[in-house]
């Protein structure tokens, strides 16, 4: 996926789950700063994307996968956010 297309699937996630991002594309350094323990992290290669629910709490995990995997992505729950990826 590129990160265009990782863009427009951030788009449809997001307006399909009612959600905001909190965090996207990093400088490496930005990246370190924010605690990221992965000098590889999609943050830095514009393919990754945190992201913060209008509804609380978060939507039942199993939907999040669904919509997800409609727009090819992978959601991981971080807690007080999910991160969002590429599909493997």
């Amino acid at each position: 996926m590129s990160p265009l297309d990782f863009h427009v699937s951030l788009m449809g996630y997001c307006y399909a789950m009612r959600a905001s991002v909190t965090s996207y594309g990093r400088t490496a350094k930005h990246n370190v700063d924010v605690g990221s323990v992965h000098q590889d992290s999609y943050h830095v290669q514009w393919l990754a994307a945190d992201v913060v629910y209008d509804d609380d709490p978060k939507p039942v995990k199993a939907l999040r996968d669904k919509v997800a995997g409609r727009f090819g992505l992978e959601v991981v729950d971080e807690g007080d956010h999910d991160h969002l990826e590429p599909k493997p």
